[in-house]
């Protein structure tokens, strides 16, 4: 394991060219509103006084102002999602019948 101190003050924050070149391509940004998406839903599951509210706050503004437009497909309501895909699933083994 690369111990911290050993790295450079720019690799140990992870600011690498490429590190930086994938999260602002369209790939990018989609895994990171979906990843802020999924960690605003949990938190927001949490009961007060636990709530991390502030926390929260600033996750939707990174994913509603950083994120693009494809921060905004990640709002989809999975339950539809997962049913969407299982539509698409059961006529692709029908098809292939």
């Amino acid at each position: 394991m690369e111990d911290v101190d050993n790295r450079t003050k720019s690799d140990a924050l992870g600011d690498s060219a490429e590190g930086w070149k994938f999260l602002t391509s369209m790939r990018g940004l989609y895994i990171m509103g979906q990843a802020l998406q999924m960690a605003i839903k949990e938190l927001e599951s949490v009961p007060y006084p636990l709530k991390q509210s502030s926390n929260i706050s600033d996750m939707k503004f990174i994913r509603d102002h950083c994120c693009g437009p494809l921060g905004q497909i990640t709002h989809v309501d999975t339950g539809y999602v997962k049913g969407l895909a299982e539509k698409i699933e059961t006529l692709n083994n029908e098809g292939g019948n």
